[in-house]
């Protein structure tokens, strides 16, 4: 028994002398291979969260536009052309033309739910041949010879100013305010056709900030 026993320890002994300890270059290398896994994840945590929120701030902002679209609602109720004095009859007029406008003045009614601004503001008679006009915050354009006659916005041309900017034509819920629009010099003085001739008919094609048009028809 004493010899079975003596026997037994000496196997234990050896089987457990036969087995390795951990290393301190594995211990290290578990330690890192763990921390990469959990930087790995923090890093597609973070992107995934700077995604999402991207997409919801898309998302938050066209369900805006799409409400304000909805809101606006506006109409030209009242379109007055303006007779200049003698003084500013464009070059060459005859009696006829002494009939004719160099300005009109828009009255426009807010229907909607929300403030009203423009964008722009289109003039033209039925064949856009010789009067086609664009009035916006920035410039104003005649679009048949825009290469020569494309100024600058001012409050001499229009007044207000349209647009968004600080001080712009701004039309409250259930008011009415008007916009007096004034053709350029690079136009008028193109001879005595260019300008608001009595008897045509033009059409005022409004676009509000948030893409609704209203399209006018005056006869001058």
């Amino acid at each position: 028994m004493l010899f079975i026993f003596q026997r037994t320890k000496l196997s234990l002994r050896f089987a457990l002398a036969g087995r390795k300890r951990p290393g301190l270059a594995e211990i290290v290398g578990s330690i890192l291979s763990i921390a990469l896994t959990i930087l790995a994840g923090v890093a597609v945590f973070g992107y995934v969260r700077t995604e999402a929120g991207v997409s919801e701030g898309q998302y938050g902002q066209s369900v805006g536009q799409t409400v304000n679209h909805l809101a606006e609602s506006f109409g030209v109720v009242q379109a007055n052309f303006n007779y200049p004095g003698s003084a500013n009859f464009p070059p060459g007029c005859s009696t006829s033309c002494r009939f004719a406008s160099t300005s009109v003045t828009l009255y426009f009614y807010n229907s909607g739910t929300v403030q009203n601004q423009f964008q722009q503001v289109e003039i033209y008679n039925a064949s856009r041949s010789v009067t086609d006009l664009t009035f916006t915050g920035s410039y104003v354009t005649d679009l048949n010879n825009a290469g020569s006659c494309k100024v600058a916005a001012t409050t001499s041309l229009e007044s207000p100013l349209l647009g968004t900017a600080t001080g712009s034509l701004a039309v409250g819920v259930g008011t009415i305010v008007s916009v007096t629009l004034s053709l350029p010099t690079c136009y008028t003085t193109k001879g005595a056709g260019y300008q608001f001739v009595q008897g045509d008919t033009y059409i005022m094609k409004v676009l509000g900030v948030y893409g609704n048009t209203v399209s006018y028809y005056q006869v001058m």
